[in-house]
């Protein structure tokens, strides 16, 4: 399954949230896009490499890969091995401020943030601006120079966000238990009485249920 969107509006920001709800039925058999935005579905990583990159591997670890297109350089973060386990519900959540090149992106699965390991090529690249007419691909993506689809993987909900959320929002997500959404940013059905803050309402600019 891909959801493609090809001109996204309402962006031209450096900074950006995703988080979903996602059941990989089985493990990866290679590494593959749960979130691409920047690319199209041309395989030349030189000209079509996403801005901003989640990757699943076959080591069940999550990747975070932030590029620049002007001098082709990225940065790369991962979590260890064993961060998700295959038929098991789980909420993911990554957050990343692309202004500054110091900045360390923030990555939660089921409410617990996840230690980060770098594999930066450049570490002082900076992400480039994420601009308006951008691609979203869900589901797949340019994986270093290869087209990654998520094998065997069920992706409920999903969100994204024109700003770094923190801690506190990640936290009110995953205890609603769903994502605030376009019709109605409290939710349709909250697993507890809280409202979203406005932070994550009022910064939010695509939300998909499948």
């Amino acid at each position: 399954f891909k959801l493609q969107n090809p001109n996204i509006s309402n962006m031209n920001t450096a900074k950006i949230t995703v988080a979903t709800w996602v059941t990989f039925k089985h493990e990866q058999p290679n590494e593959a896009a749960l979130f691409s935005l920047g690319d199209t579905q041309q395989k030349s990583i030189a000209s079509n490499r996403p801005v901003f990159l989640v990757t699943i591997d076959a080591n069940e670890k999550i990747n975070l890969k932030v590029l620049n297109n002007t001098i082709l350089k990225d940065k790369h973060w991962k979590t260890a091995a064993n961060a998700i386990t295959a038929s098991q519900l789980h909420n993911i959540i990554v957050s990343y401020d692309g202004t500054d090149a110091s900045n360390v992106p923030l990555l939660y699965v089921d409410n617990h943030q996840q230690t980060l390991f770098t594999d930066h090529v450049t570490p002082a690249a900076t992400m480039n601006q994420i601009s308006n007419g951008s691609y979203i691909n869900v589901g797949a993506g340019n994986v270093g120079g290869t087209w990654g689809t998520i094998k065997d993987t069920v992706i409920h909900e999903m969100a994204m966000w024109k700003e770094a959320l923190g801690s506190a929002e990640f936290e009110q997500i995953y205890a609603r238990g769903q994502m605030p959404n376009l019709t109605s940013s409290n939710g349709a059905h909250p697993l507890d009485g809280t409202t979203f803050n406005s932070k994550v309402t009022n910064h939010l600019v695509s939300w998909w249920r499948m």
